[in-house]
């Protein structure tokens, strides 16, 4: 976990501040003593091309030292703090947590976490996941017709969800750090222009 990197890791702000030592720091926070040796960006989409997001993403090939596992994901999609909004470090943080901390012990269908870091302070983050794209995985929108049955499986999953990790204030207690949304300095940028 990254609570056990000796030095603190300095996040690179864009992608080409990436290299495989960093790549490595991440995926060991899920995958300790897996090494990358080397990566291939294959596409990048910031926020505003073609997508409405809280985050720019990417999607790399990963090349791992012998002995990494033979099902950990080569192909991963990436999420990573997109230029503006300093104040969505804690919403970043939750997620990180969420998949590095939470989902690997959930029988959901959900991404493989590959691995996650973020520093909520300055707010730049990497989470590593599974590309579920060579799954063929359809990602519902506002923006194009789902069907019932793509709804009925998107509640059925947070049903799950909610289900094993019970009450927020049971999550809390189990998993420290991991918090709602209703106070800080993400919810004080938000909530005015929800209203």
């Amino acid at each position: 976990m990254l609570d056990e990197i000796d030095t603190p890791l300095a996040i690179p702000a864009d992608v080409e501040g990436l290299t495989p030592e960093f790549l490595t720091q991440v995926v060991r926070t899920v995958h300790p003593g897996v090494t990358v040796t080397g990566f291939e960006l294959l596409e990048r989409k910031r926020y505003g091309e073609i997508m409405v997001s809280t985050s720019d993403r990417l999607k790399m090939r990963l090349d791992y030292a012998p002995g990494a596992p033979d099902d950990l994901p080569r192909q991963v999609a990436v999420k990573m703090k997109r230029s503006i909004d300093a104040v969505l470090g804690e919403l970043y943080q939750n997620e990180v947590d969420f998949y590095v901390r939470l989902r690997p012990g959930l029988a959901i269908e959900a991404p493989v976490v590959v691995g996650g870091v973020c520093d909520k302070e300055t707010a730049l983050y990497y989470l590593l996941l599974e590309d579920l794209s060579l799954r063929g995985a359809v990602f519902p929108s506002a923006v194009r017709d789902n069907s019932l049955a793509e709804v009925r499986a998107v509640l059925d999953q947070m049903a799950r969800l909610h289900a094993a990790s019970g009450t927020a204030r049971a999550c809390a207690a189990t998993l420290p750090g991991i918090r709602a949304m209703s106070r800080g300095r993400c919810t004080t940028a938000w909530t005015p222009r929800c209203r």
